[in-house]
């Protein structure tokens, strides 16, 4: 596969998915397949990642999508700088989850639209989630039922009626959903959209 990589077909790509559904990626192979393919928009990790993953080297990115996290820190969560992050299989508990938003309300992740976080058994405590949190339950007349978010081409649509809505410090407005085994977190740019 290395020799494969060198040909110039694949530098700077847009866009790079990794797969290996028996492989682990350690962080050798991952520098070495980031340094060959130079995604410059997104990644996917479909691979299990080694127990000491650096997950510092793939936090930039726009578009990250890893359906086996496994254990990352709460501290790299909270240093994620995409735009869209699904990140399934994590072990984040409620209390990690109550953390990263409070950080968020602080005025951190500004580039982030949309965080989905799969792999919850059932719903959430939400006095957990969202405690010493003001939230608010969904008002048609404040923000629309519907969020729409595009990871690459496709655009999916997200329903938010069952939601809670926050703020941060700069009254940027986001909901908090549940759907079957995933936690939705969504930050609204256009709080009517299409």
């Amino acid at each position: 596969m290395r020799g494969l990589l060198c040909h110039p077909i694949f530098r700077k790509c847009d866009y790079v998915q990794f797969r290996g559904e028996n492989e682990t990626l350690s962080n050798e192979d991952c520098e070495y397949l980031l340094e060959k393919t130079q995604p410059t928009t997104g990644i996917t990790i479909f691979c299990k990642l080694s127990p000491d993953f650096d997950y510092k080297k793939i936090l930039h990115f726009s578009r990250l999508r890893v359906p086996n996290l496994g254990k990352m820190p709460l501290e790299d969560l909270k240093a994620l700088d995409s735009e869209i992050a699904n990140l399934g299989n994590h072990e984040f508990t409620e209390s990690d989850i109550n953390e990263f938003l409070h950080h968020w309300i602080k005025g951190n992740n500004r580039k982030l639209r949309r965080l989905k976080l799969d792999g919850f058994k059932e719903a959430p405590d939400w006095d957990i989630l969202l405690k010493d949190i003001v939230s608010t339950e969904w008002n048609p007349k404040e923000r629309g039922r519907y969020y729409k978010s595009k990871y690459t081409e496709e655009v999916e649509t997200i329903d938010c009626e069952d939601g809670k809505d926050i703020r941060n410090k700069n009254g940027q407005r986001a909901t908090v959903v549940y759907h079957s085994e995933f936690l939705d977190f969504l930050i609204w740019n256009d709080r009517f959209p299409e």
